[in-house]
Formats: C-alpha cells, structure tokens, sequence
C-alpha cells in the first residue's frame, strides 16, 4: 500500500524544488541501497559542501560512504517531514 497519495508527495517534491533541492536528490530510490559515483549531483553536492566548510574533499575523509549515506537519509527524512506535514522542509545545513 501507498503511504501518501501522489497530491502529497507532488506537493513535497515542488516544496523541495521551491528550496533549492532541484536534481540533488540521490539517484537511488528510497527502500533501496547502492553505489552513488561521484559524478552523481548529490555526491557532487556534498564534495562541494565539505570543501567549502573543510578545506578537504569528500574522497580525503576516511569514511566517504558513511558521510554520503547520512545525507541521503537526512534528505529521505526531510522530505518525508514536508509531505508529512505540508511543509516547506528545512534547508540543507
């Protein structure tokens, strides 16, 4: 069964578009796990994102997969939040 109807989620993707969200989302749909390249926009995202705060990129940590799978499940958490509650979601930190 489907947890929310396609008017909600419609509604949760345009709130994430309307944030700037727009084609970061991770390629792998939610309920599945697999590799992401680093020529995927949300792995490219997430570089950009440590070297500005760090100075390093995301292949000089020492645990690269873990800092990208956190994200992706900080993404598949805000997004359920905003269709869960009609919502803008809060921005990326």
């Amino acid at each position: 069964p489907q947890l929310f109807s396609s008017s909600t989620l419609a509604e949760a993707n345009d709130a994430l578009s309307n944030a700037g969200w727009t084609n970061l989302a991770p390629s792998v749909p939610a309920g599945t796990e697999g590799e992401m390249t680093s020529e995927d926009p949300f792995v490219q995202q997430i570089d950009s994102s440590i070297r500005g705060e760090m100075g390093v990129g995301l292949d000089e940590l020492l645990n690269p997969a873990k800092v990208v799978n956190l994200e992706r499940d900080l993404y598949n958490l805000r997004t359920e939040l905003a269709a869960l509650t009609s919502a803008p979601p809060l921005p990326p930190d």
